[in-house]
């Protein structure tokens, strides 16, 4: 089993078909609209080679769909609510939350950190989190406590080592 498949979609409700990589919904026309079960949203501002070597990954790994930071993208991304994941790295983007609320069902929030990336302002973001994937041991050792002290009820697992 991948980690999409054994993980994300069945500790948060998604009942994309895991083994075609995506499924069909009703889209805002009424058409069928492909919905996989990770979407990743990374901005143009954010490609740092760190960030972009980890969303390939999770592309690759996951069948994550990398989707631009665009009201066209959030749009699609909303009309697979309760079909797939949202999975941040980092930033967590305020209209990307926004557009996961409006979703129906609302999109489950995922959030694959690198720490030291995270700051106070992001804290609002990580409450939002239904599930916390640490890629190290340390970064867990850090997360754990950091999300007893903002009242997360997010699941937290270590992915690595």
């Amino acid at each position: 089993m991948t980690l999409s498949e054994e993980r994300l979609p069945r500790h948060l409700g998604v009942t994309g078909d895991a083994a075609a990589g995506d499924t069909a919904v009703s889209g805002m026309s009424g058409a069928a609209q492909r919905c996989p079960p990770v979407l990743l949203p990374l901005a143009a501002g954010d490609r740092s080679h760190g960030l972009c070597t980890d969303a390939g990954l999770y592309a690759q790994l996951l069948g994550a769909w990398l989707l631009p930071d665009t009201p066209a993208a959030r749009r699609r991304a909303a009309g697979c609510g309760g079909r797939s994941v949202l999975l941040f790295l980092e930033p967590l983007y305020d209209a990307w939350l926004e557009a996961a609320d409006a979703a129906s069902p609302a999109l489950a929030v995922v959030l694959a950190p690198n720490f030291e990336q995270l700051s106070v302002s992001d804290t609002a973001g990580v409450q939002r989190a239904q599930l916390v994937l640490c890629k190290v041991g340390r970064c867990t050792q850090l997360m754990r406590p950091f999300l007893a002290a903002i009242n997360s009820s997010a699941v937290l697992l270590t992915t690595g080592v």
